[in-house]
Parts: C-alpha cells; structure tokens; sequence
C-alpha cells in the first residue's frame, strides 16, 4: 500500500510540474519577479545579493514599483523577502553550468519554473496531509489534484513570486504540528520551526499565521491532553522555537548587513 501511494504521489507530482511548465509563458509578468530573479542570480553567479543589474528600477515613475534600496556601500538591495532566492539559486547555478556545457537551456525560463516545481509539492504534501488528518488516499488525491488545478495555486505556479513557497512552509508548519500531536516525537516540532522561519523569510506579512498556528497548538492541548503534564508540550515548544530564532536571527542579519 506504502509503495502504490509513493508512486500515486509522484505521478501526481509529475503531472502537475508538465501542467504547469506546458502553461507557462516563460517570461516576466511584474518588475515584482525581475527583483527576486535579480537576487537569485547574484547569488548564484557571484555569491551576492545586490540587485545591480536592475538599477534602474530605483528611477521608475510610480513609487509602487521601486522595489529596491541604496545600502550603504552604494549597491542595490531588493526589499522582497530573500528565502525564495536563496532556495531558488541552486537551480539557476545548476542551469547555467549546463548552459556552459553546451546545452540550449534558457535560465531564465527554467528559473521561472521554480514555482512549478514547489507547487505540485505541496499538493503532495496535502494529500499526505489527508492521511495525517485520517482521510483515506483516494481523499488525499482528490484534494491534491482540487489545489493544483483549480486554485490560484496554478497561476501562482507560473510566476516567480515568493507566496508558492511560502503556502508550502505553512502547509509544512500545519503538518509538522499535527505530526507531533498525533505522535509526541519532538523533531516533528523542529519541522515545524524550520517551516515557520521558511515562511518568516519569505513573506513577512505571513508570520502572523504563525502566531494563529502556535495558538491553535496551545489551545488543542489544553483542551486535549493537559491532564498529561506540561513537560511536553514545553518540550515541543522549545523545538519549534529553536529553528524559528535561528531564522529569525539570519533575516534579522541580512538586513542589518543592507543598511
């Protein structure tokens, strides 16, 4: 059963990244994209972070659409959350060394796919979710299949925007929690953590669902298992905590190292 449901899941994977790379358009939509791409790019090529080969942005009509800031050092930083960039650069090295190697690869187009790629994912990681919550796989699948092709989950899949990953990192947070509920092993805890600080540094407008997800935990407890002891729901809440200071304290020195 185990082994039809793996496969279940990556034909399911499968199918929706050749939707979504069928239906892309292999371009930019918004200067929102250009910004994050511009990120992804320095770091892979030069192991930076500034957005210089956009500099011009800085000078456009609307102030909407400046989505940059001068550091000190007189370079150009992006104000998009820098997680997406950072998970996104091994692919655009990866393209472009086999660009260097002679084959036709547009990076940028296969960089654009990066989305694709984190949103059938997390339909996989939904139907797993299903299973968690007691649902049988057919549930799962029919869930997985509903995010994917009948959300905006699938335009968003098609744009280099910041919200696919994060959608997966609370969908991660959400399974990460129930896991240890359901099972009281307090890794599942620090999955959570590293989830929630994915999330944190990615959409920063997000984190207050992390505040919604830690309430919820602490409420289903009491509600549920106080009569357990207290030890481990501390226990799981140190857990999470751990990985959520340490992302927390990387987002908070990378923008003290831009000002």
């Amino acid at each position: 059963m185990a082994r039809l449901r793996l496969i279940g899941i990556l034909i399911t994977v499968a199918l929706l990244t050749t939707i979504y790379v069928l239906s892309s358009a292999g371009r930019f939509h918004i200067v929102d994209e250009v910004s994050m791409y511009a990120v992804t790019e320095s770091l892979a090529l030069r192991r930076d972070v500034d957005t210089n080969t956009i500099a011009w942005t800085q000078w456009v009509n609307s102030p909407g659409e400046v989505l940059g800031a001068f550091g000190p050092d007189g370079q150009v930083y992006s104000k998009k959350g820098p997680a997406p960039s950072f998970v996104a650069a091994p692919l655009y090295w990866l393209l472009h060394q086999v660009t260097h190697l002679g084959v036709e690869i547009g990076q940028l187009q296969g960089t654009l796919l990066f989305n694709a790629i984190i949103t059938a994912w997390t339909a996989a990681l939904l139907w797993l979710t299903a299973l968690r919550l007691g649902y049988r796989d057919r549930t799962g699948l029919i869930l997985a299949l509903l995010f994917g092709l009948t959300t905006i989950a699938w335009p968003y899949a098609k744009q280099f925007f910041g919200e696919p990953l994060s959608a997966v990192g609370l969908l991660g947070l959400f399974y990460g929690m129930l896991a240890w509920r359901q099972t009281g092993r307090w890794w599942w805890m620090t999955v959570a953590g590293v989830a929630a600080g994915l999330v944190a540094a990615t959409v920063t407008a997000h984190t207050v669902l992390i505040g919604v997800f830690v309430g919820w935990l602490i409420i289903d407890w009491f509600v549920r298992e106080r009569q357990s002891g207290i030890s481990r729901l501390l226990l799981g809440l140190a857990a999470f905590a751990v990985p959520v200071l340490i992302a927390a304290g990387l987002l908070a020195a990378y923008n003290q190292a831009l000002r």
